[in-house]
Order: structure tokens, then sequence, then C-alpha cells
């Protein structure tokens, strides 16, 4: 487990990538992006998603994003900018960190996979249609 930051229009933005011993060098393999849902974290799914087992045994590399803080319902948690196309934060994010892990890894594009829980979910169906060129397919939960 790695806890790392990356720079996205100034604004540091967090997450915890899961590389598996498993993984070999200069072999192509998938991605799984994970969001947590809204007021949760990237560390409470990493903790409960079970990638982390499937991950080694499956050979692919899980990446767990953490939101900043947002409004919705009435409340104010870390979450997900789900609500704007044009300048969307998390879409920002989520270019930047692909650059990043694909960059550092051997990952597989046409494997690059999006899920999340409740808002979560909500961006993993933003990310399905912004970047389609980048995600190949997404796997919502209750969202």
């Amino acid at each position: 487990r790695q806890e790392r930051s990356i720079d996205v229009g100034g604004v540091a933005r967090t997450f915890i990538l899961d590389v598996p011993e498993t993984i070999q060098p200069r072999r192509a393999v998938p991605l799984i992006l994970d969001f947590h849902g809204f007021g949760h974290s990237a560390a409470g799914v990493w903790r409960v998603s079970g990638f982390r087992e499937l991950g080694v045994r499956e050979r692919f590399i899980t990446v767990y994003p953490q939101g900043l803080e947002v409004q919705m319902l009435g409340r104010q948690g870390a979450g997900w900018d789900v609500f704007v196309l044009d300048g969307n934060r998390e879409l920002a994010f989520v270019s930047r960190l692909l650059d990043l892990l694909e960059n550092e890894y051997c990952i597989d594009r046409s494997r690059v996979f999006a899920t999340g829980f409740s808002n979560g979910a909500f961006l993993s169906h933003l990310l399905g249609f912004a970047l389609a060129d980048r995600i190949a397919a997404i796997a919502p939960v209750s969202g």
C-alpha cells in the first residue's frame, strides 16, 4: 500500500495505490479505479473492498482516490463533484492520475476500469461518459 499525492491545478490530490507483488515489470496489467462514497474515504474503501486479495491472484493494480469536500444532500463531506462537466476537477484529477500510472507502470490501456459506491458510483458514470477513450468499462454500485 502506497499513500501518494499529485498536484492537479495547484491542489494536492491524494490516493492509495495497491500494486501486488505478483505484478511483473513490462507485462501489461489492468487498472481499477475504486471511488469511495460521500463522506467516506479512500482508506475506508481500501480496507473493505476485497480488491487487495483479488489483485494479487488476478494480477491487477488498484487505485483508491480520495475525494475533496463537496456539498451534497444538505451536508458537506469528502466526495466527488459530479454536477458539472466543463472544468470538472475530478475529470482533471483522474486524467492526471491515469497519466502518472501509465508512465510508472505497464498499464493495459484497454483494461482500465472504474467503480465506486454511491457518490463514487456517480463519478464512475461521469468517467465512463467523459473519459470513454481511457476507461474501458464501469461498474457503479448503488448510484
